[in-house]
């Protein structure tokens, strides 16, 4: 049995296959991206969105490729958190980790778009209400242990990515083309605004590095499930987006695809499809984060960072302590009344910080100990490698300048919080700081 101090990560086991790791990265992809934000996106570019949606893909290719190289030759749960600490430093650890846990005000993002569906069917029920009930829904269902399965993670993932391919081709035949003259109705700002928001959710399928301790064969399957679940996502992004911005209707003034899915569908297909897209969909992309999420908090109180409980797990092999904070952490946004365009903001920021930390380990992994590098699956000429990184790099720094410019001030002011409150972190634990070997 474990100790206080070790947390009992012998009940992580390696159990997940490619197309398990696969359609969890998809999933991540697109319940995150084209579901909740491409009314928002279509609002701040117009018929943009699509290039808009395309530019950040290509952007996000660039940054996963290091991901990918990384996670191939390092794998390793709780990556975003322990690849920084092992190869930079535990304070350079830390900040990845507390960035990685802001990001998880996402989880209010989902909720949101589940209670506004869920509001759309049952009118008796608030979007809010509705939220809050999906997060405690599937908060509960990870304590008793029971989450959807990474098998039952398939049947979701293809229930919505058919959903998504019945919007675009019922919607394909009620595009009207001069929609799509003008992709710069709002300028370049808008366009680009657009791409920078809507990096973080298609970003999603790197956080499958999290869990590449717990697969059978990660050094094949992180590369497949990070590079080709974000192929896959672009090409369904771009259909979609084009007939939302196309299909004269209230969704395509920046609402939900919802709206659009109402002026292209009968009754029964539209209801189909607001299960599909607005209901099991986010209920899948909730339990993911949940799965995925907890593995850096289980490393981080390994380490030292956070109270011994949350390194531990339950007999079931169930990480509570870290469950109920990511619970709590999608929650207040939620009970703010945050806008979703706000709250991936803000999960964005953190994201992309953390991204630059990993970023930068693909290539001094590489140097420390080249002989493991060359053995693995994905090995990269150093020279390109350390090109793709920089690249990365500078298209992060350029993503965090604009989602920056578009926070407002209530938003900083939070942001500026929660950086003190891990700088105080920082301060008063690094001496307890003991990073735990592979």
């Amino acid at each position: 049995m474990a100790d206080a101090t070790t947390p009992d990560m012998h009940r992580l086991k390696p159990s997940l296959t490619l197309p398990m790791a696969f359609c969890l990265s998809l999933k991540q992809v697109i319940g995150g991206g084209v579901i909740v934000l491409t009314g928002t996106a279509i609002g701040l570019a117009g018929a943009g969105a699509a290039p808009a949606y395309l530019l950040a893909c290509i952007v996000v290719l660039l940054v996963s490729l290091p991901y990918a190289v990384l996670g191939a030759a390092r794998p390793m749960s709780g990556s975003l958190y322990r690849w920084p600490s092992r190869f930079i430093g535990a304070p350079a650890g830390f900040i990845a980790f507390w960035m990685v846990l802001s990001t998880h005000v996402g989880l209010a993002a989902y909720a949101v778009t589940f209670g506004t569906t869920l509001h759309m069917l049952v009118p008796v029920v608030s979007a809010r209400l509705g939220g809050l009930a999906a997060l405690g829904s599937v908060l509960a269902l990870n304590l008793l242990g029971t989450g959807v399965s990474a098998r039952a993670g398939i049947v979701i993932t293809a229930a919505v990515v058919l959903s998504l391919l019945w919007l675009a081709v019922a919607g394909a035949p009620h595009v009207e083309p001069a929609r799509l003259a003008d992709l710069l109705p709002h300028g370049w700002h808008g366009l680009l605004s657009a791409a920078a928001l809507l990096t973080f959710p298609i970003s999603g399928a790197t956080l499958v590095s999290e869990l590449s301790g717990e697969m059978r064969r990660p050094g094949r399957d992180i590369p497949v499930a990070i590079l080709g679940a974000t192929v896959c996502a672009a090409l369904l992004y771009v259909c979609v987006t084009l007939v939302a911005a196309g299909v004269p209707s209230p969704g395509a003034g920046g609402r939900s695809l919802t709206a659009v899915a109402a002026s292209v569908m009968r009754p029964l297909p539209l209801v189909l499809f607001e299960l599909g897209a607005g209901i099991v969909s986010m209920l899948g992309i909730m339990n993911a984060h949940m799965l995925w999420g907890s593995r850096s908090i289980l490393m981080a109180a390994q380490d030292g960072w956070l109270p011994h409980a949350f390194g531990k797990t339950t007999a079931k092999g169930v990480p509570a302590w870290p469950l109920l904070l990511l619970g709590a952490i999608g929650a207040v946004p939620l009970m703010a009344g945050l806008d979703v365009a706000s709250i991936i903001r803000v999960s964005g920021l953190g994201a992309s910080i953390s991204a630059i930390l990993s970023i930068a380990c693909a290539p001094l992994n590489a140097r420390a100990d080249p002989a493991a590098y060359r053995a693995s699956p994905l090995a990269l000429p150093i020279g390109m490698l350390l090109l793709a990184s920089v690249l990365a790099v500078a298209s992060q720094g350029v993503t965090i300048a604009l989602l920056l410019r578009d926070l407002n001030l209530r938003l900083i002011l939070w942001w500026g919080l929660w950086l003190t409150i891990g700088g105080a972190i920082i301060a008063m634990r690094l001496k307890h700081v003991r990073i735990v070997d592979d």
